[in-house]
């Protein structure tokens, strides 16, 4: 009987220790994934943007035209992925239905908003926008969308009404997030000899920056002496701690930042024809903007980060995909960026209006 238990516990260590070894070498493998995943999404955002610079900058190279439909087209491809990602979560994945909402996300993403915000944009330069483009057009299609989805979600079988307004709502998020990202990294103002972006590409990169500082240290700042939960029931890991430490450190680098463009290379500095408009009148107003939004970007792209969460929590879902592996879906890694540009759409647009 002894000699039994003796072999019965041996060979449950030999298995605990076969399932920790096991479970090491799956950790580390996931681990190089999450790596190698990284590196090349890092490359292929480095590209991305620098698209926008070599057009806003190269403007009078031969065939520099071709950089803007290149980003036109990854846009293109990055907002129909995401699209099929919101459409899978929120349960609207048929067929005809998938398609039908790219289709309208399209159209949206494309259709000018004004003709004063596209007059410098690429091809749209050429469309003579003013003759047929009005400031109402837009919201029309927008709530065009919002009654095709709402009208199908109340006539199918399971009366999915939650899962089409929560689809309504991000895919608009989405959609204005890409279209202030082409406008930003694309708008241009030319002159005889030399070309300038009209809001700069900076201003991505800047908010982009200012984010994935944000997430790098609230994570360490949690680590290290996350206490409080910030949202337990949306996000388990996110602490008031962490988040105070990722916004001081993130805030101190995007004021910096921006100021160093300010003083240094003000034909680069972000958001450049709103700043210098309003720089115009004040420089200290100028300042004073870069301050209020250097301290709001930092807690735009956390509410944008709990806001896709809560969108997986009310679906019950872990990732919005593996597009990427080791770390989801698109959506997953874009989240906090997307809601940060799509408050940066509202500030351009606004600002492009006003001044």
């Amino acid at each position: 009987m002894l000699n039994n238990e003796i072999i019965s516990n041996d060979t449950t260590i030999e298995a605990e220790v076969g399932s920790n070894r096991f479970k090491s070498k799956n950790a580390i493998s996931n681990f190089k994934k999450r790596i190698i995943t990284s590196v090349i999404f890092l490359i292929f955002l480095v590209f991305y943007i620098s698209l926008g610079a070599l057009y806003t900058l190269m403007g009078k190279t031969k065939d520099i035209e071709i950089t803007a439909y290149f980003s036109f087209l990854i846009t293109i491809v990055i907002l129909v992925a995401s699209q099929y990602e919101i459409n899978k979560a929120t349960k609207l994945d048929k067929w005809y239905v998938t398609g039908t909402i790219i289709f309208i996300s399209l159209v949206i993403f494309l259709f000018p908003v004004n003709s004063n915000l596209y007059r410098n944009l690429s091809f749209y330069s050429y469309l003579n926008l003013s003759v047929w483009v009005q400031s109402w057009q837009l919201p029309l299609i927008i709530f065009l969308f919002f009654l095709i989805i709402v009208v199908y979600a109340a006539l199918t079988a399971n009366k999915n009404l939650k899962g089409a307004l929560i689809n309504f709502s991000t895919t608009l998020i989405i959609v204005l997030a890409l279209k202030a990202f082409v406008i930003i990294s694309l708008s241009r103002i030319d002159f005889n000899d030399t070309t300038i972006g009209r809001f700069s590409f900076n201003t991505v990169v800047w908010v982009w920056l200012i984010i994935i500082l944000n997430d790098s240290f609230a994570y360490l700042g949690g680590m290290r002496f996350g206490k409080t939960k910030l949202a337990p029931k949306i996000s388990p890991k996110k602490t008031w701690e962490g988040a105070a430490i990722g916004a001081s450190v993130s805030f101190l680098f995007g004021l910096t930042y921006a100021l160093v463009f300010y003083f240094c290379n003000q034909e680069n500095k972000p958001l450049f024809e709103i700043m210098s408009s309003l720089g115009n009148k004040s420089t200290a107003l100028e300042i004073s903007m870069y301050v209020l939004l250097s301290i709001a970007f930092p807690f735009i792209g956390l509410y944008g980060d709990l806001l896709f969460s809560w969108v997986k929590r009310v679906f019950n879902i872990k990732d919005f995909s593996r597009l990427l592996p080791g770390h989801g879906g698109l959506l997953d890694r874009l989240d906090s960026i997307l809601f940060s540009l799509f408050i940066l759409f509202i500030l351009v647009v606004v600002g492009s209006s006003v001044y």
